[in-house]
C-alpha cells in the first residue's frame, strides 16, 4: 500500500471535543469498545443493507493512517478519491484509555483527502478512526482500531557519530527512544552518508563502517529508523536526523 505525505490541516469547522472521565462513563459502551481482534490491518465495513464484514486495508481503493508523533501529536490522513461526486464524507477520530473515551475529534463534512490532528496529553491505549460515506440511497462506513504502540513515529537514532580512522568511516549512534522497552534487535536503520549511493538498510546494529573513503568526496551522514516487520510497532520510516558532515583531513566531525 502506498502511504501519502500527511499534512496537518487547519479547519475552521473542525470540532474537538475533550471530555471527562465523568462525562465518558455514559457512553463507553458505544464508543470505545470496538473489538477487532485481526491485527492492525482490518478495516471493519458495514452499510444500510445490513452488510458487515472485515477486509484488509490493502484490499481497499481508499488510503487511511494515524500516526503518533514523538511530540505526542496524532495526526490522521486519509485519500478518497475515487467518491462520487454526490457523496458526504464525515470523520470521526476516537482516543480511548481502556474503555474510556478520553478525545474524540470529528469532522462531519470532511474533504476526499485531508487530515487532522489531537494532541494527546498522554500515552493511551487505543485510537478508533471511523469513516461514513453518505449518499441519498445509502451509506457505507469504515472503522479501524488501532493500539497506539502501533501509531508510534519514532525519532531519529540519538548522538550519531561520524569520525575517519586509518582510512576507514566510522558512523556510530545510540538506541532510538521509544515509550514501551523495545529489544534493540527490533530496529533497523537507513543511513545515507552522501557518496551518491543508495542509502545502507542496516539492521540491530549501532555502528556502521566504510573501509575506504575517497577524499574527494565530502561525507554528509544523516540517519532514520522504524521497527522491523518481526516486531510488535509502526512500520512508518523517522524523520531524517541531522546531518553530520566529515572533514577529512581533521579525521572528525562538524555537525
Amino acid at each position: 500500500m502506498k502511504l501519502f505525505p500527511v499534512h496537518p490541516v487547519i479547519w475552521s469547522s473542525l470540532f474537538v471535543l475533550w471530555l471527562p472521565q465523568s462525562e465518558t462513563e455514559g457512553h463507553t459502551s458505544n464508543v470505545c469498545q470496538e473489538n477487532m481482534d485481526d491485527g492492525l490491518a482490518m478495516v471493519r465495513i458495514q452499510n444500510s443493507t445490513g452488510w458487515d464484514s472485515y477486509e484488509d486495508l490493502t484490499d481497499l481503493k481508499e488510503n487511511f493512517i494515524c500516526l503518533l508523533y514523538p511530540t505526542n501529536e496524532l495526526n490522521c490522513s486519509w485519500s478518497f478519491h475515487k467518491l462520487e461526486a454526490d457523496t458526504q464524507l464525515s470523520v470521526n477520530v476516537r482516543v480511548c484509555d481502556d474503555d474510556i473515551l478520553v478525545a474524540s475529534l470529528i469532522r462531519t463534512s470532511a474533504e476526499r483527502v485531508g487530515s487532522a490532528s489531537l494532541t494527546l496529553s498522554e500515552y493511551l491505549a487505543d485510537v478508533i478512526l471511523h469513516f461514513n460515506m453518505s449518499q441519498q440511497n445509502g451509506w457505507t462506513s469504515y472503522t479501524s482500531v488501532y493500539d497506539t504502540d502501533m501509531l508510534e513515529l519514532l525519532s531519529p537514532p540519538p548522538n550519531i557519530a561520524a569520525s575517519v580512522k586509518d582510512g576507514a568511516l566510522i558512523v556510530t549512534w545510540d538506541l532510538p527512544h521509544t515509550r514501551e522497552d523495545t529489544n534493540p534487535h527490533c530496529f533497523e536503520y537507513q543511513l545515507d552518508i552522501g557518496d551518491q549511493e543508495q542509502p545502507k538498510y542496516l539492521r540491530a546494529q549501532q555502528s556502521y563502517i566504510k573501509p575506504t573513503v575517497d577524499p574527494t568526496i565530502t561525507y554528509r551522514v544523516r540517519m532514520r529508523t522504524r521497527i522491523t516487520d518481526t516486531c510488535f510497532g509502526s512500520s512508518q520510516w523517522s524523520e531524517w536526523s541531522d546531518t553530520v558532515n566529515v572533514i577529512l583531513h581533521n579525521d572528525s566531525t562538524d555537525g
